[in-house]
């Protein structure tokens, strides 16, 4: 009886693979759920997950990297993407199949409609129940490929491997994993060296807010988990003297403000104001 039911929802069941997946994203990223252009993508620098369709494939979606629409995309380096492994799909899709047709059948024996006697509805409920509790490792499992906007030209995806069983969401697992020193995608940590060395060499001075900027758009670089981590590395950086920091007026510098090896209130560290990091 299942598998004629199952039958019913070869094409209907995406619908409600959607919102499976979709109670599983979490919310460490501004989450795009089966887009189907790089359209509706913002171009800022929040963090954003996107989760492709399990049939598309990356030549599809390659491009949203660097286009948005008609438009250059300047924050490319804020794009992760998730892609769907294609035996775990299958497997996904036919477990909510069952559990659309045992929802039917359920509902059958409740109101009477079914051949099978009211005895066999726990038995249905328990099928169904634990289905749908398996849904939380089959979407990890099914979305364990990555790739950044550092990966755009590459042919193969950042594998995550076998997901941890039990509830976890997918934004979760991903931080975890890209945070940590296995990947180190995203920083929690940023040495104000990384600065010197690598944004302002062959600058005498750069506006801080370009430096924060860069983080975001060149996906050569690590992406800060939030603004603060930057802030934090240019705090450190004049504070041990490895750099200087002076407001900017009428775009001069303003000797005055001048910063550099003496303690540094994190406070002052505005991205919004006109800041100029000094190469010392």
């Amino acid at each position: 009886m299942i598998l004629d039911k199952k039958e019913l929802y070869n094409q209907a069941f995406e619908t409600r693979l959607y919102e499976v997946v979709k109670q599983e994203l979490g919310s460490r990223f501004d989450t795009y759920l089966w887009p189907e252009s790089g359209d509706g993508i913002p171009d800022n620098r929040r963090l954003k997950l996107v989760i492709l369709h399990p049939v598309a494939r990356w030549a599809d979606a390659a491009g949203w990297i660097t286009r948005k629409g008609e438009s250059f995309r300047e924050y490319q380096n804020t794009l992760i993407f998730a892609l769907a492994d294609t035996g775990a799909y299958v497997k996904l899709k036919e477990d909510v199949k069952t559990v659309l047709a045992l929802e039917e059948i359920e509902s059958e024996i409740t109101s009477g409609a079914s051949p099978l006697p009211a005895e066999r509805l726990s038995e249905v409920q328990q099928r169904k129940l634990g289905t749908t509790r398996d849904f939380s490792f089959n979407v990890r499992r099914m979305y364990h490929q990555l790739r950044t906007a550092r990966m755009q030209t590459s042919d193969r995806e950042m594998d995550l491997g076998t997901p941890t069983t039990g509830k976890e969401t997918l934004s979760t697992w991903y931080w975890r994993e890209l945070s940590s020193m296995d990947y180190g995608v995203i920083v929690e940590n940023l040495h104000y060296r990384m600065l010197v060395n690598r944004l302002l060499a062959g600058h005498d001075q750069i506006s801080a807010a370009i430096v924060r900027d860069q983080f975001y758009k060149e996906p050569e670089l690590p992406l800060p988990a939030s603004e603060g981590i930057i802030a934090r590395a240019i705090q450190l950086g004049v504070q041990e003297g490895a750099l200087g920091l002076a407001d900017v007026i009428d775009g001069e510098i303003a000797l005055d403000t001048f910063k550099f090896d003496e303690p540094l209130p994190f406070d002052l560290i505005d991205f919004g104001l006109e800041l100029s990091l000094i190469h010392i």
